[in-house]
């Protein structure tokens, strides 16, 4: 049983709870995110391996860096951003287009 709460994600068909991103590697989430807006989808691969690593070690302290690399791909990698993003508190909360006060 994981022991912080946060979104479950699938990476090899092995299910993981993925908590909260500590705040030290915010910096390097928001480097992954621009990367991958940009087109750089290697560095964005490369920073996202490791702040999801990160992440899920809190859980799975013993889980190896290429678990994650291995299994993180392009087909899953929204996913897994969605995920740390959500659990970290980092997720909208209306809808696009919408004002926070038109949701009240």
């Amino acid at each position: 049983m994981p022991k912080i709460n946060g979104r479950e994600i699938d990476l090899g068909g092995q299910l993981y709870v993925c908590p909260p991103i500590p705040l030290v590697y915010m910096q390097k989430f928001q480097d992954a995110q621009k990367a991958f807006e940009s087109g750089d989808f290697a560095k964005a691969g490369a920073l996202l391996v490791e702040v999801t690593t990160v992440s899920l070690r809190r859980n799975y302290p013993d889980l190896p860096e290429d678990v994650v690399a291995l299994n993180l791909d392009l087909a899953n990698m929204a996913t897994v951003v969605a995920a740390l993003a959500g659990a970290s508190g980092l997720e909208r909360s209306e809808s696009p287009g919408e004002s926070a006060t038109a949701s009240q």
